[in-house]
């Protein structure tokens, strides 16, 4: 019977257990917190939306799509959908995005760690001091505070930066350990911190709005949806999407700027139409009360005041000027990121282990038998559940291939 060490228990590694010891093999796994599948409980809000039924390519980030294509043409989302529910859960397609259908994450990690227990994985959490060798033969001595073991395969499932208070990193250094280069890692998924001093008068504002980022002025990503305003900068679906171009373009110190539409589902052309006519109508109240119903109350006032306007100002002739600027910064309000907050704030991380030193089993180009899957691999995806499915098929592919 092959033996198989996974070390890690988040998703990735549950699932490359469950599906070597399905084939046969004798697998454990070594986890350095006091319980698998922590990070899971967090996702979705605590819902986990666990995968997406658009899985358009242009969804992740990778150097090598075809690899990825045949990755998921292996494991896909209708995989993952039967995986789950032969295993028990119910699932919920809210407009393409999966949950389980009483939208609670623990439902998932209960699904995985039963089956973990149905197919006698051995589980062993708080293993810490973990050293890896390769004997002549090909086999692994591995030495931990389990004592020293020896397996014939290892697969790495370790995680990544993201999310954690003590982020993960010995995943990487074991990879480093087998020659494997590392893609520097980067927050990703993650709030963006601006320079503006206004934003504590925003702070705690969601609106539906559109945002393009500008390097160079040249726009090179967009995205709309719910923005949140925070007391440093902007946050929400939106800002997380494109948040892995904000940290590398800062990172190589290029000129960005962020452009926000407050009222997307307007051309400029109607909105300029729009504000006009309101102005002449509102002639003679307050300019606070010009504001009124347009946007959020907090994001009205904080204009105000940027173009030196007084809420209790009464609107005449001559503010005829100001609010067309005013009118105009809110379908063109620009802000400049200063830096994106940290991994422990992430989503994901983009970078990790090179995925080009991965055969398509997931197995290292440079040492037989080491099998490396999940958010170690440099392969990220945008947020609705792309994460997590690449997650599932990763781990899929590196648990069959082990078994074999």
């Amino acid at each position: 019977m092959k033996r198989i060490l996974v070390i890690g228990g988040g998703a990735s590694g549950m699932m490359a257990a469950i599906q070597a010891a399905v084939r046969g093999a004798q697998v454990t796994i070594y986890e350095k917190n006091d319980r698998v599948g922590k990070k899971i409980l967090a996702t979705g809000n605590g819902k986990c939306n666990l995968s997406n039924t658009d899985m358009d390519l242009s969804n992740y980030y990778c150097a090598d799509y075809n690899k990825l294509a045949d990755c998921f043409a292996r494991f896909s989302t209708e995989d993952t959908v039967t995986f789950f529910e032969n295993n028990g859960l119910m699932l919920k397609n809210k407009d393409g995005y999966l949950y389980p259908y009483c939208e609670q994450a623990s439902a998932v990690l209960d699904i995985l760690r039963t089956a973990l227990k149905k197919y006698n994985v051995n589980v062993f959490n708080g293993v810490t001091d973990i050293d890896l060798s390769v004997k002549k033969n090909g086999k692994f001595t591995v030495e931990s505070s389990m004592g020293r073991k020896e397996f014939d395969s290892v697969i790495l499932a370790c995680g990544s930066k993201a999310g954690m208070k003590n982020a993960a990193t010995e995943g990487y250094n074991y990879a480093k350990q087998f020659g494997h280069r590392i893609i520097p890692l980067e927050p990703a998924l993650v709030q963006v911190r601006c320079k503006e001093d206004f934003f504590p008068s925003v702070a705690g504002v969601r609106c539906r709005a559109k945002i393009c980022l500008y390097s160079n002025k040249k726009m090179i990503a967009f995205d709309e949806g719910e923005l949140q305003l925070t007391d440093y900068g902007i946050s929400g679906i939106p800002v997380f999407q494109i948040s892995r171009i904000i940290a590398k373009e800062l990172k190589v110190k290029k000129d960005i700027i962020v452009e926000i539409d407050f009222v997307p589902g307007m051309s400029a052309k109607q909105w300029d139409n729009f504000i006009e006519k309101r102005f002449a109508v509102y002639q003679g109240l307050t300019t606070e009360e010009f504001m009124t119903g347009l946007l959020h109350k907090k994001i009205g006032l904080m204009l105000l005041k940027k173009y030196g306007i007084k809420p209790g100002d009464v609107l005449g002739a001559h503010h005829k000027e100001t609010i067309t600027l005013i009118g105009k910064a809110m379908k063109c309000f620009t802000v400049v990121p200063r830096e994106v907050n940290g991994f422990e704030q992430a989503q994901v991380c983009s970078g990790g282990v090179d995925f080009a030193e991965l055969t398509k089993d997931m197995e290292s180009v440079n040492q037989p038998g080491l099998y490396i899957c999940g958010e170690m691999v440099d392969v990220d995806g945008k947020c609705g559940g792309y994460n997590l499915q690449w997650a599932w098929t990763s781990g899929y592919i590196a648990g069959v291939s082990a078994a074999k």
